[in-house]
Order: structure tokens, then C-alpha cells, then sequence
């Protein structure tokens, strides 16, 4: 087994442990939408993946910015195994959990490829 599919199991396997601690929810995936002339509308395209676990943490005071928003922003950790290979997160998809919506701010990395770590905030 090679190191970086070792990484992934151990990820995984964290996540299966923290149990109820994380939050199972909704990946909105957002592409470029069809423009139709003869009506002038256009129609966005759109990807969910369903059922994926992540666990949402506040921001340590030493990693705080100018874009981070006491209230309403967090950082969503997500497991790389689950997603479809290849698959990168914009700043145009959303996260459902349950009622609350979080937009992806910014993209704060992918450490060894295992785990995405997402700067969100709550929209609704």
C-alpha cells in the first residue's frame, strides 16, 4: 500500500470515529450554465454529492484574517476518498447541512492530497 493511499484510510477511519461530531451533508458543485438566445435565460448546471461527512471548526484566533468573520465563518474539513477523483472545490459551491447553507470563501488547501480544508460561511 503506498503512503498516500495509507493517508486516505487513516483519514477516513478518523472520520468514522469522530461518529456523530461530524455532519453529514450536501456538496453543491456549480458549473458554467447554458445561455439560451431566443429566450435571454440562462440555466445553471449543477452536481450534487450526497451523504458526505465533514466536521466544522471554528478558527483558531491565530489563523484569523481580514476575511474571517467571527459569526458566521468556519472551517469545514472534508475527506478527499469520498469525492469523485480529481475533484476541487470553487468558491461557487455550497455545502447543505441540514438548514443551514455555507458558501466556500476560500480554498485553504489539500494537505497530502487526503483532506480538504474549506474556509465557509454560514448564508442561511
Amino acid at each position: 500500500m503506498s503512503l498516500k493511499a495509507l493517508v486516505n484510510d487513516l483519514v477516513g477511519e478518523a472520520f468514522n470515529t469522530l461518529d456523530d461530531l461530524a455532519s453529514v451533508v450536501t456538496i453543491v458543485q456549480r458549473t458554467g450554465g447554458v445561455y439560451d438566445p431566443a429566450t435571454g435565460a440562462s440555466t445553471e448546471a449543477t452536481t450534487q454529492i450526497l451523504n458526505i461527512k465533514v466536521v466544522l471548526v471554528k478558527f483558531k484566533e491565530e489563523e484569523r484574517d481580514d476575511e474571517v468573520v467571527t459569526l458566521t465563518d468556519m472551517k469545514c474539513l472534508v475527506p478527499a476518498s469520498p469525492l469523485p477523483t480529481g475533484f476541487l472545490f470553487t468558491t461557487n459551491d455550497e455545502i447543505i447541512d441540514g438548514t443551514t447553507t455555507w458558501d466556500i470563501i476560500r480554498y485553504l488547501g489539500v494537505p497530502g492530497e487526503s483532506l480538504h480544508i474549506l474556509h465557509v460561511r454560514s448564508t442561511r
